[in-house]
């Protein structure tokens, strides 16, 4: 962050309170009418099954998917540079092992930044460090929070996306769901989060969504800011942001929305800014994630998932973590492994298959 909040210099308003609850309620029926109308639901990035708002662009599915599928894929390439530059700098790495967390202050959200007095707390050892590196894989995330076999919604801004902001509506999948201002308002109340809400959550409760590369700009391949985001069951997203440069770290705070799968988050103790993006993008290498600067100007940025650290082994078993697999049985006429021996099981270090 560049100041108490910032992300960039783009001027930001102060008011949210100019829709009703009732008005915004609206706009989340309007948005999971979207979501899962035309068989929106049915994504595969790298099919043309990509769902991109047909009645916005005039085309038929398949080559609206396949425009949204050429603009996700279009992300690679900068994140494909960002991931070379992490592993090149191992010097600015951050998140990166125990001793980074040690007596650590965070800014931000009502005074529970220190010492992990909210929820997501990967400095107090319930789980490793390491483990909020992963990626469960879609399948896992939504068993998790309850989807069941719900395929995931991918949210794409601008252009050739299924989110486009047209004549002063929002327009998701070719339905209109509000005006500008409403669909910012509405994921500014999606991201108002008590904090004694995230404080609540058992810790083992909080679920990785991993650690990403934040880049601003679409040139941008060594990204100062470094976030790592974590879900609860119930929906509630927390995490670090932590900025190279300035060398501050922020607290993370926000909520998924269960019925469209939007997934919104505030920074620090600003209010005023918030982002967004899909549970779902979330479980993918790199997504776009659109930012609202109060009621009326937004900036998109995208997000890298980085490679995950080495480690130690794992001793227990982790949400998300598969264990290994059995060893096979001795042949007839082998000699048994003595109990206790080396032979035991061990938990095995990789994610789940779907990344």
């Amino acid at each position: 962050m560049n100041s108490a909040g910032s992300v960039s210099n783009v001027g930001r308003a102060t008011g949210w309170n100019t829709a009703s609850h009732a008005q915004l309620q609206h706009v989340n029926s309007n948005l999971s009418n979207a979501v899962k109308g035309n068989g929106a639901l049915n994504h595969s990035l790298t099919s043309t099954n990509v769902h991109a708002g047909t009645a916005t662009h005039g085309l038929n599915g398949a080559k609206a998917g396949a425009l949204t599928g050429a603009k996700v894929g279009a992300l690679s390439p900068q994140a494909n540079a960002i991931r070379g530059n992490w592993a090149a700098n191992a010097n600015h790495h951050c998140m990166n092992g125990r001793g980074w967390w040690a007596g650590r202050n965070f800014i931000g959200f009502g005074g529970y930044g220190l010492w992990g007095g909210w929820g997501y707390s990967p400095w107090l050892n319930f789980y490793p460090w390491w483990y909020w590196w992963g990626n469960p894989g879609w399948g896992y995330c939504s068993n998790y929070l309850g989807y069941g076999g719900d395929n995931g919604y991918y949210y794409n801004y601008g252009p050739s996306g299924n989110v486009v902001y047209q004549n002063g509506q929002v327009v998701v999948d070719g339905q209109a769901v509000g005006t500008d201002a409403e669909y910012a308002q509405s994921a500014a109340e999606l991201a108002n989060i008590d904090p004694a809400d995230l404080k609540a959550v058992a810790a083992a409760d909080w679920l990785p969504l991993g650690t990403f590369g934040w880049a601003i700009t679409q040139d941008e391949v060594d990204p100062a800011r470094v976030i790592q985001l974590a879900v609860s069951k119930n929906g509630l997203v927390s995490g670090t942001v932590h900025n190279r440069t300035s060398g501050n770290t922020y607290m993370v705070q926000g909520r998924v929305d269960k019925e469209t799968q939007r997934l919104a988050f505030t920074i620090g103790d600003d209010r005023n800014t918030v982002l967004e993006t899909g549970i779902y993008n979330l479980t993918q290498d790199q997504t776009p994630v659109l930012c609202h600067f109060g009621l009326s100007q937004t900036q998109t940025y995208n997000f890298v998932r980085l490679p995950e650290p080495e480690h130690e082994p794992a001793t227990q078993p982790l949400p998300g973590v598969n264990p290994a697999p059995a060893a096979p049985a001795p042949e007839a006429g082998a000699a048994a492994e003595p109990a206790g021996g080396d032979a035991a099981p061990a938990i095995a270090a990789t994610r789940g298959q779907e990344r």
